[in-house]
């Protein structure tokens, strides 16, 4: 079985400009008046812990320009939220390797080059937001108006903006547990599909599978039973009903692992490692797969299954999961935000949504 590669496309195109300084950029644009809210918000604040990128293009973002403090505005009220304190607050910076429209889920992919941490504020506490009308840049207490470490050269191509949360001493599930302002480009982006599950594992082994499954974003394969620190083939095929001329599925005691079966044409797979407790986590490069935002993949049947092979030579597998590939719409708008809620260090988004917090950088 072959390894699957993911193409990166649209290369940053090298800058003709110098950067120069500025007053104030507005993202989206519209936000500058600082009249009305936006016609979304980003629940982040709610989260105890978190990573979230945005991408944003040249329409978005215009430069070149030296960045010098990024401020972000709350959307309220939030109901009696008495604010909180983030153990580790962090902002990143670095110039898009990709478009909006074609930036992946997997977030070392949407970065030309390393990203650069700008802001690392400890202890940072945030006050409550109780006001119906638009929050001042910031917060009430100025909480997210935050000076760089150092000023950022963007040279007008395109940036990411990662912002990494850490011990949110407020995290919760309410609107009493504050929001960022927002803007969702409206009826564009991807619409998730579905999963539907059939088969059986054997000797308890058993898959899962999560995220959006629509184009561009990740469909996120994990599982448990599989065995301590067993070498787990997260398989991919079209079929659930003939793999190489015989019928499916096919029961493998002929191998001596009666009870186990193959459940789809496995054309393709992925690597990764069970822990200590025969578990397999979501979300991680070993057992994602990348949809590209490719409007025809819409409608498209995959099958995925487990084969799991324990430093014993003893073979598992689990049952099988048919996924229905949801619609993708090209994003309109310059933006899109790839998110992980419970994860700073993840190394792929749980969400991928056409949605940008309103920023004012100066």
């Amino acid at each position: 079985m072959q390894q699957p590669r993911t193409v990166l496309a649209g290369l940053l195109a090298g800058a003709t400009l110098a950067p120069c300084p500025v007053s104030q950029i507005f993202v989206p644009a519209r936000s500058a008046a600082n009249q009305v809210e936006l016609n979304s918000r980003l629940n982040l604040l709610m989260r105890a812990n978190f990573r979230s990128q945005t991408v944003l293009d040249a329409t978005e973002l215009p430069g070149p320009a030296t960045l010098t403090s990024i401020a972000l505005r709350y959307d309220g009220p939030s109901y009696g939220a008495a604010g909180g304190t983030f153990a580790s607050f962090e902002v990143f910076l670095a110039p898009a390797a990709t478009s909006p429209s074609a930036s992946s889920a997997q977030f070392g992919l949407n970065h030309a080059g390393a990203l650069t941490r700008v802001v690392n504020a400890i202890n940072l506490n945030f006050a409550a937001d109780q006001s119906v009308d638009p929050s001042a840049w910031g917060g009430s207490s100025g909480a997210f108006a935050l000076p760089l470490s150092a000023p950022f050269s963007y040279a007008g191509s395109g940036l990411v903006v990662e912002l990494r949360g850490i011990g949110n001493s407020n995290a919760g599930a309410s609107a009493a547990n504050c929001h960022f302002d927002a803007e969702v480009d409206p009826a564009t982006g991807p619409i998730a599909g579905l999963v539907t599950y059939n088969g059986q594992g054997c000797q308890g082994a058993a898959l899962q599978v999560s995220g959006q499954i629509a184009p561009g974003t990740s469909i996120s394969c994990h599982g448990s039973g599989l065995g301590a620190n067993a070498l787990v083939i997260n398989t991919l095929g079209l079929s659930r009903t003939a793999w190489n001329g015989l019928p499916l599925p096919l029961e493998l005691s002929v191998i001596g692992a009666p009870g186990c079966y193959v459940h789809n044409d496995a054309l393709i797979d992925l690597r990764a490692v069970a822990d200590g407790s025969g578990n397999v986590s979501p979300h991680t490069p070993a057992t994602q797969w990348p949809l590209p935002a490719v409007r025809s993949l819409a409608g498209s049947r995959l099958q995925f299954q487990f084969w799991a092979v324990s430093p014993t030579l003893q073979l598992r597998t689990s049952n099988n999961a048919e996924t229905v590939i949801g619609s993708y719409t090209p994003l309109f708008r310059g933006y899109v935000t790839h998110i992980h809620h419970t994860d700073a260090s993840a190394a792929v988004a749980a969400l991928s949504v056409p949605v940008t917090p309103a920023m004012r950088f100066n």
